[in-house]
């Protein structure tokens, strides 16, 4: 049998998004929430943690806040820009850290 995907989805900006109901349709487990949660180990739950980012300019800071927090080892990391950012804005926003190769930005 096979495990399905979990995804913490992250969403400070409380807009609606089409984003979690478009990953559950494709068969990840989605748990959407507005701020992180205050059990930490809560992470280990999730293979994939998903931030809705107010201003890409915070991105870095903030993924480097929270690949530090327990428990969230390599996890994959994806941070939601808002759709007007241009592309060389969302790639200059990821930064580099070599303990988290796996760091996505959409």
């Amino acid at each position: 049998m096979v495990k399905q995907c979990a995804v913490m989805f992250v969403n400070p900006v409380r807009d609606r998004t089409p984003h979690p109901e478009a990953m559950r349709a494709m068969g990840f487990v989605v748990h959407e929430i507005i701020e992180w949660p205050d059990d930490d180990a809560a992470v280990r739950e999730y293979h994939v943690v998903i931030v809705r980012v107010r201003e890409i300019e915070a991105a870095p800071m903030l993924a480097a806040r929270l690949r530090a927090k327990p428990h969230f080892g390599r996890r994959l990391l994806i941070a939601l820009v808002p759709s007007e950012t241009a592309p060389p804005d969302r790639r200059g926003s990821a930064g580099r850290d070599s303990r988290s190769p796996s760091i996505g930005w959409s």
